[in-house]
């Protein structure tokens, strides 16, 4: 929160695509179809019919270099490399989704038309 905004993150989910029945990259048109309609995400209905400024984020999203990637890799405990590979997978998805962020975002704004 920063006084005129907030955001929450759900750090425990943010990152889980594995099993998961159906999912799809978020950047492929269709795959956020799940989201629509009522109970379905907890923002829909208040930011259906909008169009967010995403340039902050998208910005954020590309700034995330391989480089910094390796930093957040080496920031983990060492406990976590013997998580079955999961540091790896999701370090690898973050770096899927900052390639792809545009065509993400872009599906974002059409599944809250």
């Amino acid at each position: 929160m920063d006084g005129r905004s907030f955001a929450i993150f759900d750090h425990e989910r943010a990152f889980i695509t594995r099993g998961i029945i159906g999912w799809r990259p978020p950047w492929h048109l269709g795959a956020l179809d799940g989201m629509k309609g009522p109970n379905r995400h907890v923002f829909h209905a208040g930011l259906q019919g909008t169009t967010p400024d995403f340039n902050r984020l998208m910005g954020a999203w590309q700034a995330i270099s391989d480089a910094r990637l390796r930093e957040y890799r080496l920031a983990l405990p060492l406990a976590w490399s013997d998580a079955g590979g999961v540091a790896e997978e999701t370090l690898g998805y973050i770096a899927s989704v900052r390639d792809n962020i545009e065509p993400a975002l872009a599906e974002v704004v059409r599944v809250m038309k």
